[in-house]
């Protein structure tokens, strides 16, 4: 989470062995960062960091592909990126039997009473399931319900790819659902478009 306000100092708090991707993700977003203090617990294992960003700092990685869809006129969509991807021809390419990372940018416009379900998943040229993964945020950690007005959240899942994934061209899709399966509309210019986003595509190449 990046607070809109860079004026003030940030304090993240990490509960590290519940958490171990933000203390990867951290330095990649604000490179200023620093260890303000380690707790340790009764037997001297680490138990949590608290990392200090300092007045003035921006988020230094922006999403690679930026978008502006809006999640049922609450939670705007600010662009993704598919990191460790090998390039071919533009199109992130990975292997069967690799993670395709998903990393995604939000922004809420409004307060939300409810907990949306993320779901991102991939689809075959058919438009069939492949893989995929539905989750709260922050793998359930930062459910919609306290995200904060106008804070630029930074979110990743990551999807499987079967070790028999057939090479070609696939597509990603995302979006939010409700309590009760009920998946929320997405616009784009203020047209709604439909009950996900699809970006992408994606390539599943063959092994050298």
């Amino acid at each position: 989470v990046a607070p809109p306000d860079h004026t003030q100092p940030i304090t993240y708090a990490v509960i590290n062995h519940e958490d171990f991707r933000t203390p990867l993700l951290l330095p990649e977003v604000f490179p200023q960062a620093e260890v303000q203090q380690q707790i340790f617990d009764r037997s001297g294992t680490l138990y949590a960091t608290l990392y200090q960003v300092p007045p003035g700092s921006e988020p230094a990685l922006p999403p690679t592909t930026v978008d502006d869809a809006v999640w049922a006129d609450h939670v705007r969509f600010r662009g993704y990126a598919l990191p460790s991807a090998r390039q071919q021809d533009t199109v992130p390419t990975y292997l069967p039997g690799d993670f395709v990372p998903v990393r995604v940018w939000w922004q809420p416009l409004a307060p939300l009473a409810e907990d949306w379900t993320f779901f991102a998943h991939l689809l075959t040229p058919d438009g069939q399931f492949l893989s995929g993964r539905d989750q709260q945020p922050g793998n359930g950690s930062y459910p919609t319900s306290r995200w904060r007005v106008n804070d630029w959240i930074v979110d990743e899942v990551q999807l499987p790819l079967p070790a028999d994934s057939t090479p070609g061209e696939y597509e990603l899709e995302i979006g939010f659902y409700r309590a009760d399966g009920t998946r929320l509309p997405v616009t784009t210019g203020g047209d709604t478009v439909d009950d996900r986003l699809l970006i992408g595509p994606v390539r599943v190449g063959t092994a050298p």
